[in-house]
Order: structure tokens, then C-alpha cells, then sequence
């Protein structure tokens, strides 16, 4: 605890992790009109930033260096959060309530607060003869934009979103792009077959190579020049080589200190984990979804956002439970897609289509339903979050009416 300007005791939170959830803790915090100490502290060289434009509009170039910052720097001294970037946090002392830095630094806390994010997935086989660019910070994007900036072939390894987002933005560069995907159609883990197909066709239309079902069986390197095989003897040549295959919450520090894990850090619905006076947030934190009754880990900017505005008002005091419908969004070319959803796994699927490039597929289980993807649709998804939220009552019969209309409907259940 510090004192305060009236003598009285004030509160010191500190947020491991310096992303989205870590910044979102503190500014909730602030807004709020939290009156103790802050302390953010960020293992990375750069204050708080957001990552989606580094795969997007950051890559291309459309968006500069500072525009990524969530805020400027003096936000952070004008508002009492003391900002620590640049240094890993190695250890914390739970019963003392003291973390320790890399620069061997003791800082105290009363409520602690992680947002470790999560840690790309390595092809371990491979980086060893391979030198394989991944995206997950500022810095790594910097170095691929300055790498498809020279070269003119790439060789992406991974058909989910950053993959695909990163395709379309070689595209725009003018090289010749290759996608190689494990699985049997494209974003397999996170969209519907009809959705899978459209961005295949979307993508190979534009001059990019599919090649789905498919595992690399040999490696060559000529200078700078990489040459990969895959199974059936089809040959690839490029000269970036880039895996986008998913990542892991980064869980090692709660591991470390006896928090309980489980494909990520599990906390209740309030946000707490297994240790007293300690909270998750973001990539790394397995949150209880009130509305759903499951632990969902999403890695979504939204589910940042969300866990953390949950967390910070549960500091305040104030009684908050993470009871949201999952939000997630991809921009690929001109498409927007978009996602709400309760589950991702369904039995059938209904799509209403509105043009060439513009369409909603809605997800049932028994008849319930539990998912919209649209595409170039936000109204759809606009409208899914709220009668999803509230227990949707849109039924296949709904969707086959030829007088169908979407908002005219959710009148009906809103």
C-alpha cells in the first residue's frame, strides 16, 4: 500500500504485460477514476501498441509507425501510470506481493494483474535450415516490411488468418505468393466450409498458390534462395519464407509461481486466478463465460478488451462478469470478415447471399443458433451479437423465407 494526498491508504495494481489487455486494465482503471498507483510493465522496447495492423495496414505501409501506439507517451505520466517497458519480468513472490525484473529491479504490488499474451508456435524441423520469419510483434513486422519490399517470392506456411492477411498484402507489393496449409481447406479451425471456399477462390483469382492438404517433405537452400518440397514432388521457390501456424498462451511466469493453467491461466468469471489477489486478461487468460457456462479463450483484440474492462471494474470494487458474445474480425483485400459467435462447432449451416462480396452464413446446433460470419456485412453481425446475447431465437425456417430480412426479424427477438 501508499499513502495518499489525505493520509489515507491507496491501492497499487501492477500489469504484467504491456499489450492490449495489460493498457486496456489501465485506462479502464483511470476512466473509472482509480485514485492508487499504476505500474504497466511491458517486456518489449515500444509503449502499449496495437497488433492487428501489423499483419494489415502496418505491413502495406498505409499506416505509419506512430499511429500504432494505443496512446501517446505523456498519457501515461499525466494519468499516474507508471509505464516500465523494455524489461522481463522473471519472478514474483506472491506472499511478499513483490515482482522481480530483469534489471533486477523489487517492485511491490497489492493486486497483480497478468497479461502475458501468447507466444507464436515454432516449426522447430524447420528453423533450423530455414531462416522463417513469424508476425507477432512491431519489430517483426518491420523487418518483413522491409523484406517484401526487395524480394519477389514468399512462401507462407499456415492458411489461417495472419497468413492469409499477410498474402494479400504481398500481393499488393507485387510478389508472387504461396500458401501452404496443413488441413484439408483454409481458417479450418475458425470458419465454416462455404467460407473456407469463397476466401480460396478469392485469394487464387488475385494470383496466389493454394496448396491445402499439404506437408513440406524437403528443404534446399542456393544463397538466398529457398526451395521446399512437398509431399507428391510439387517444388516451391521463394525468398521470404514465413510461418503464421497459431500460438500458445504464454503461461510461463503463472506456471512458474503455482497459478493454476489450463490452456491458459484459468480464472473465475470476475477474472481472478487461483491466487489470491491475482487476476488474467487477454491471450493468456482461459476466462469462465458467464453467458456461454464454458471457460473460452478467444485471441481476439475484443476478448482483451473485454476480460480486462471485467477485471479492472472487479478492482474497483465493483461486482463485473465476463458474460459477452466472442467478436473477431480479419481483413483480407477488400473483404471485411467478421465473426460472432457462441461456438464453433455446428451441425449445419444456412448462407444468404447479398452480392459477389457480400455475404452471411449462420451456424446451428439442433436447430439452436450459435454462430454468423459475414462478409462485408457488419449489420449482421451487429444484430447476431445482440439476439445471441440475449439467447437467439432465429431458426433455419427464418432463413428460408423468401421475404427474409434480417432486421426486420431481430425486431422480433430484441
Amino acid at each position: 500500500m501508499i499513502q495518499n494526498s489525505n493520509g489515507g491508504v491507496a491501492m497499487k495494481v501492477c500489469v504484467v504485460g504491456g499489450g492490449q489487455a495489460g493498457f486496456q486494465v489501465c485506462e479502464s482503471l483511470v476512466s473509472k477514476g482509480f485514485k492508487g498507483k499504476l505500474v504497466l510493465i511491458g517486456e518489449e522496447s515500444f509503449p502499449p501498441y496495437q497488433r492487428p495492423p501489423l499483419s494489415k495496414n502496418y505491413l502495406s505501409g498505409k499506416l505509419d509507425r506512430d499511429r500504432l501506439f494505443l496512446r501517446p507517451k505523456e498519457y501515461y505520466a499525466d494519468n499516474g501510470i507508471e509505464l516500465i517497458y523494455g524489461q522481463r519480468v522473471d519472478d514474483i513472490n506472491l506472499k511478499r506481493k513483490q515482482i522481480f525484473t530483469s534489471n533486477n529491479s523489487c517492485i511491490n504490488f497489492d493486486k497483480l494483474v497478468l497479461a502475458t499474451g501468447a507466444d507464436l508456435k515454432k516449426i522447430k524441423n524447420l528453423d533450423q535450415c530455414l531462416n522463417i520469419h513469424y508476425l507477432r510483434s512491431l519489430e517483426e513486422s518491420s523487418l518483413l516490411r522491409e523484406k517484401i519490399s526487395k524480394d519477389k517470392k514468399i512462401i507462407i506456411i499456415g492458411g489461417g488468418f495472419i497468413g492469409l492477411e499477410i498474402a494479400a498484402v504481398c500481393l499488393e507489393f507485387g510478389l508472387k505468393v504461396s500458401v501452404i496449409e496443413q488441413a484439408d481447406r483454409l481458417m479450418k479451425r475458425a470458419v465454416p466450409n462455404d467460407v473456407s471456399e469463397f476466401y480460396k477462390k478469392y485469394h487464387m483469382a488475385r494470383g496466389v498458390n493454394i496448396f491445402t492438404n499439404s506437408n513440406i517433405t524437403g528443404v534446399d537452400k542456393v544463397k538466398n534462395d529457398y526451395y521446399l518440397q512437398l509431399e507428391g514432388g510439387k517444388k516451391l521457390h521463394g525468398n521470404v519464407i514465413l510461418a503464421g501456424i497459431g500460438v500458445n498462451p504464454n503461461i510461463t511466469l503463472a506456471q512458474k509461481i503455482g497459478i493454476s493453467c489450463e490452456d491458459g491461466i484459468k480464472t473465475n468469471q470476475n477474472g481472478l486466478t487461483s491466487a489470491k489477489e491475482v487476476y488474467a486478461v487477454g491471450d493468456c487468460a482461459n476466462f469462465y463465460n458467464v453467458l456461454l457456462k464454458n471457460r473460452i479463450r478467444p485471441e481476439s483484440v475484443q476478448h482483451s478488451i473485454d476480460t480486462a474492462k471485467v477485471v479492472a471494474e472487479n478492482i474497483l470494487g465493483n461486482s463485473s462478469v465476463y458474460d459477452t458474445v466472442p467478436w473477431f474480425w480479419s481483413d483480407q483485400y477488400d473483404l471485411k470478415l467478421q465473426i460472432a459467435a457462441m461456438q464453433t462447432k455446428f451441425d449445419t449451416t444456412k448462407s444468404i447471399k447479398y452480392s459477389e462480396k457480400s455475404f452471411s452464413t449462420f451456424c446451428f446446433n439442433d436447430d439452436k443458433h450459435i454462430a454468423t460470419f459475414s462478409i462485408n456485412r457488419p449489420a449482421d453481425i451487429f444484430i447476431s451479437k445482440k439476439i445471441l446475447s440475449k439467447g437467439s431465437m432465429l431458426s433455419q425456417d427464418d432463413l428460408n423465407k423468401k421475404d427474409f430480412d434480417f432486421k426486420l426479424l431481430a425486431k422480433k427477438y430484441l
